[in-house]
């Protein structure tokens, strides 16, 4: 009797899961209000992620502030690496998951690709104050002075941004969460 090997299942499953407490005084997180328990939460999801849904361990990757490892920092840099990583080398079939757990502001939106005329934005560690304009009204980047918007941009991600590494990148047929 000839034994018909069982076809292994090649999709991958992998998650990035992102948690900011705006905690440590050293990185302009007194301008904030504070998140406390997102570490945790971000860590039992992928406790739900790896025991619940088979998710492989290495495949499910925790970037949190206050962290000792600068590589693993939730920073603007470290988030778009991390996101380029989570979307490479994906197929039909993969399912994915992207968490963020922290702050997020609005915009004003000069492209017109909003139909409220605001851009949604995640405020990453490090920020250098939150993208409010004056009074608490929507900020308008574009008219700040130069050295000035760079500096606040360093420390946010625009949605626009997001949707082209995230959502863009992947083919049909992969699962996103």
């Amino acid at each position: 009797m000839t034994r018909i090997p069982l076809r292994r299942n090649s999709a991958k499953s992998k998650a990035l899961l992102i948690g900011i407490e705006y905690l440590d005084p050293n990185t302009c997180q007194g301008e904030v209000e504070q998140l406390p328990g997102i570490h945790d939460d971000v860590r039992r999801l992928k406790d739900h992620l790896v025991n619940k849904h088979k998710y492989p361990q290495e495949h499910v990757k925790i970037l949190v502030d206050g962290h000792n490892d600068g590589i693993m920092r939730p920073t603007k840099l470290n988030i778009l690496r991390e996101i380029d990583e989570l979307v490479s080398d994906v197929k039909a079939g993969d399912r994915l998951v992207f968490c963020f757990g922290g702050h997020c502001y609005q915009l004003v939106n000069r492209d017109f690709t909003e139909n409220d005329g605001l851009d949604e934005a995640i405020l990453t560690d490090g920020h250098n104050g939150p993208p409010v304009g004056p009074k608490d009204t929507y900020l308008d980047p574009e008219t700040l002075p130069e050295d000035e918007r760079k500096k606040l941009e360093e420390g946010y991600i625009v949605d626009d941004e997001l949707r082209k590494r995230l959502v863009d990148q992947l083919p049909h047929g992969v699962d996103l969460v």
